[in-house]
């Protein structure tokens, strides 16, 4: 039962695992019914006494230790980029979420600030904190899927704050970037146990646990974002459902599809960066 329903989380087939007086059933819309069989019996067909293993569910990757320490270095490479007696208070100037900066048409400050930190203890936050959600997230889609999610999460996090804030405000730091994370884990999980047919409370669970981290984590410290982080969390979200919508979440990720995730990511670091040093 559970391979065939690993074949049709692949090929994108709504379905729900039912038990009944003991006895457990995949089940199907009426109108997918054919495709269904069609495609567990290609995979039944195709693995007959193969020696390889059935195609890994999403989620079955490795935790990614990988992309947890990339995202520690390079945000230890711009913290020591930015501490520099000499230009590294022009660089966090040119480079912090401003609202008013960032309305007024500079949309580079809401990626660049995601790169900046006030001291050590607040790059260690972002590093060990942040680390944790950033591999969990990278077992689910991938390592260059989930720095395109900590770009544009954390990008429209600092972009819907400066929204409802008021113009004065500023901010810098990766932790809109990790709450956008926590949020498309939330949205993933929540649509994995949609699709299992699991309870309601149960499907809700991961939406609430991580609200509770927003809220109670989220909030300590004297010069803690409040704002920055639920609009981060709130941004995950929406990126979530589109990449489970999208088949992305679903299906082991492919190669090319990492590297077009990590290349686009890179490519709007750059210019960012390119747009508030110019």
């Amino acid at each position: 039962m559970r391979e065939r329903v690993l074949v049709l989380a692949a090929a994108a087939i709504e379905h729900r695992v039912l038990s009944r007086a003991g006895v457990h059933g995949v089940w199907v819309r009426e109108t997918e019914a054919a495709e269904a069989v069609r495609q567990i019996a290609q995979f039944e067909h195709e693995n007959r006494g193969a020696a390889r293993p059935a195609p890994a569910p999403a989620g079955a990757r490795g935790f990614g230790w990988g992309a947890a320490l990339l995202h520690a270095a390079i945000l230890c490479f711009f913290h020591l980029f930015t501490i520099r007696p000499v230009d590294g208070p022009f660089v966090r100037h040119r480079g912090e979420a401003a609202a008013r900066n960032i309305l007024d048409g500079e949309w580079w400050r809401t990626v660049t600030a995601l790169f900046l930190h006030a001291d050590l203890v607040h790059l260690a936050g972002n590093v060990g904190f942040g680390g944790l959600f950033i591999g969990w997230l990278a077992h689910w889609i991938g390592a260059g899927s989930t720095f395109a999610v900590l770009i544009l999460g954390g990008a429209l996090g600092n972009f819907s704050t400066a929204l409802v804030t008021d113009l004065e405000h500023r901010s810098i730091g990766a932790s809109t970037a990790v709450f956008a994370a926590i949020g498309a884990l939330a949205a993933l999980a929540w649509r994995r146990r949609r699709r299992l047919g699991e309870s309601r409370g149960r499907r809700w669970a991961p939406l609430f646990l991580g609200a509770f981290f927003v809220y109670f984590l989220g909030s300590e410290g004297v010069r803690t974002d409040l704002v920055a982080h639920a609009c981060g969390f709130l941004s995950g979200i929406l990126l979530g459902f589109a990449l489970d919508l999208g088949g992305l979440a679903r299906t082991p990720a492919r190669p090319a599809v990492q590297q077009i995730g990590a290349g686009a990511g890179a490519l709007v670091v750059a210019a960012a960066w390119l747009l508030a040093l110019r």
